[in-house]
């Protein structure tokens, strides 16, 4: 949904392939990015959104024509419940190898609804083993971490450093990347920011206990985004006043 129409029309792999270099090469030359970028978010979301039984498939061309640079065959050495793919799509190897061609920086993969075990997780897991026993450099995982205060989805402590725990022991750093927490439904009145901060908090200390080598807030203050805009899900609200889960997040850190 990105592309210009003229890049959707194209069905070259070679073209494509070209075309994907030179994007990574000119955002990364260009300014002198190479020198001041610490980490590159390289592939971002390269798996279906679609839940159930499909979690962990990746998107097909119709959602990313990079796809059509082909398919190659799994060599991340999982077996089992854990080789959740037996084949990866070509670009995204070729996109950590541009990048790794140009870039000084640390290469990260950042994917959504990884933070608790799931075969999605598996699957993304598999994707680093696979990268890394192609030879591509791959320094970091993003897990982007949109929790909701409760139901579905909610933070579970243990399953987030469970995940954290696979990339470390891989020699993989890990990056809670877009983080915050929505209410959803729930009113905004003191018990909830209460929760929020007690959420914050536990999340931190999972970052500290397990390695997390970075931590990013989808924004700065409630409000600045049309994502979760009337959720109150960050540190400050709407006039930049430290909320509860402010707090959170400073008492977890000196504690």
């Amino acid at each position: 949904q990105y592309e210009p129409a003229w890049i959707k029309e194209i069905t070259s792999p070679a073209v494509l392939d070209s075309i994907l270099e030179e994007r990574i090469r000119s955002i990364m030359l260009s300014n002198d990015n190479a020198s001041k970028v610490n980490v590159w978010n390289v592939v971002n979301e390269a798996f279906d959104w679609s839940g159930g039984e499909k979690e962990g498939k990746y998107f097909g061309e119709d959602m990313v024509i990079w796809v059509r640079l082909g398919y190659e065959d799994d060599k991340s050495g999982l077996t089992g419940d854990d080789k959740v793919n037996d084949r990866h799509p070509v670009f995204i190897r070729k996109a950590f190898e541009y990048a790794n061609k140009y870039a000084k920086g640390k290469l990260e993969l950042r994917e959504n609804s990884c933070e608790k075990p799931c075969r999605k997780a598996r699957a993304l897991y598999q994707l680093v083993r696979h990268l890394q026993q192609s030879g591509v450099r791959i320094d970091g995982v993003g897990l982007q971490c949109h929790f909701p205060l409760d139901g579905k989805g909610a933070l579970n402590p243990q399953g987030l450093a469970y995940e954290v725990s696979k990339y470390r022991k891989a020699g993989v750093e890990v990056y809670l990347t877009e983080v915050d927490f929505g209410r959803k439904k729930l009113p905004w009145n003191p018990e909830t920011a209460q929760k929020q901060k007690e959420e914050y908090k536990k999340l931190i200390t999972v970052a500290l206990n397990e390695g997390v080598s970075q931590v990013h807030f989808w924004g700065l203050k409630d409000a600045d985004e049309n994502w979760l805009k009337d959720e109150n899900p960050l540190l400050f609200d709407e006039n930049l006043n430290p909320k509860p889960a402010y707090y959170g997040v400073r008492e977890a850190l000196l504690e």
